[in-house]
């Protein structure tokens, strides 16, 4: 069903009047994050979860040898022969 006959404007309107509805309802029925709260969960749950991910993404790279070319000693930057 190809709904050709409604006009790119038409369709712009309706894709924002979707968009407003939707963000107006959830900005009504979620309860407002505190600034304090926001700051320590940020401290106390995603710092770590972004260290654990940077240390097991580090780990799965040194081991399965999917980092690329430049993980590897043989590529590396050696200086100019005078």
């Amino acid at each position: 069903m190809h709904l050709t006959f409604i006009p790119g404007v038409a369709w712009f309107v309706i894709k924002v009047a979707c968009f407003m509805f939707f963000y107006m309802w959830l900005r009504a029925t979620l309860p407002r994050l505190r600034y304090d709260r926001l700051m320590a969960f940020g401290w106390k749950v995603l710092l770590p979860l972004a260290t654990l991910n940077l240390v097991v993404t580090a780990v799965v790279v040194a081991y399965t040898g999917l980092g690329g070319s430049w993980l590897h000693a043989s590529t590396s930057i050696t200086p100019a022969q005078s």
